[in-house]
């Protein structure tokens, strides 16, 4: 149990070093904090839309109305719009 902890604590000393480190080179070129913002935003339209597509409580009370192969391809839309979107920053994680 001791040795399983202590790896605990060593992952963390490690995911926390690393985290410095990112902040470190996130003071040095701002483009960084902006790819991070992006990525999140991203990553939240996803989980949003999947949220939607997939709890009948989030959705809009019509939403039972329209056919399942209609709300994943709506999803399919939104996620290829997510992708196009996160190709545009190709140049600027270059």
């Amino acid at each position: 149990m001791a040795n399983r902890l202590d790896q605990l604590k060593e992952i963390n000393h490690k995911v926390n070093e690393g985290i410095k480190q990112k902040i470190r080179k996130a003071r040095e070129d701002p483009r960084e904090i902006a790819l991070v913002l992006i990525e999140l935003l991203l990553t939240i339209a996803i989980i949003l839309s999947l949220m939607f597509l997939f709890d009948p409580q989030l959705s809009f009370p019509d939403a039972k109305n329209i056919p399942d192969i209609v709300k994943f391809l709506l999803i399919a839309i939104a996620m290829y719009l997510v992708y196009r979107i996160y190709a545009y920053t190709k140049d600027f994680r270059g």
